[in-house]
C-alpha cells in the first residue's frame, strides 16, 4: 500500500487507497475498484525513518537502478548515563513517505540512532540529545 484516505467517501462508503503494484504490460490504469482482504498475524514489523539509515548516495530508484535491499544501521547500547553505539547491517524492504522497513537485523524495541551531528563508527562513545533520555 503507497497511500491510504483518512476518511471513507461518505456516499459510496469506501476508503480510497493507492496501491503500488508491477504492471509490465501495461493491463492495469488509474481509477480501478478491488475487493482486499488482510491477513492477521502476529509478527511485528519494524518501521524506521530511512534517515536512520546509511546507504550512502540515495539513487532515485527505477528499474536501471532500484534502491538498495541492505543497509547499515547504528544500534544504541546503554550503560547508565553513557552510551555507545554498533553498526549492524539490516535488510531493507518497502519505502513511503519517508520510512523504510526493516525486514531483518533490526529487534522490535531496539534503539537505534536516527540523526548524528557526525560521522559514526562502530564502537563509538555517543552522547545522548534531551528527546533521547527516556
Amino acid at each position: 500500500m503507497t497511500r491510504i484516505s483518512p476518511a471513507a467517501d461518505a456516499r459510496s462508503r469506501l476508503i480510497p487507497i493507492e496501491v503500488t503494484i508491477p504492471n509490465p504490460q501495461g493491463r492495469l490504469g488509474s481509477g480501478l475498484l478491488a475487493r482486499v482482504s488482510f491477513q492477521r498475524g502476529n509478527t511485528q514489523t519494524v518501521v524506521v525513518p530511512e534517515s536512520a539509515t546509511q546507504i550512502g548516495s540515495r539513487p532515485a530508484g527505477n528499474q536501471q537502478n532500484p534502491l538498495p535491499k541492505t543497509a547499515t544501521m547504528y544500534v544504541l547500547n546503554r550503560d547508565g548515563d553513557s552510551a555507545t553505539v554498533s553498526a549492524r547491517q539490516v535488510q531493507l524492504g518497502d519505502r513511503a513517505d519517508g520510512q523504510v522497513q526493516v525486514l531483518s537485523g533490526l529487534k522490535p524495541g531496539e534503539s537505534f540512532v536516527v540523526k548524528s551531528s557526525g560521522a559514526l563508527q562502530d564502537g563509538a562513545s555517543v552522547r545522548l540529545s534531551f528527546l533521547s533520555r527516556n
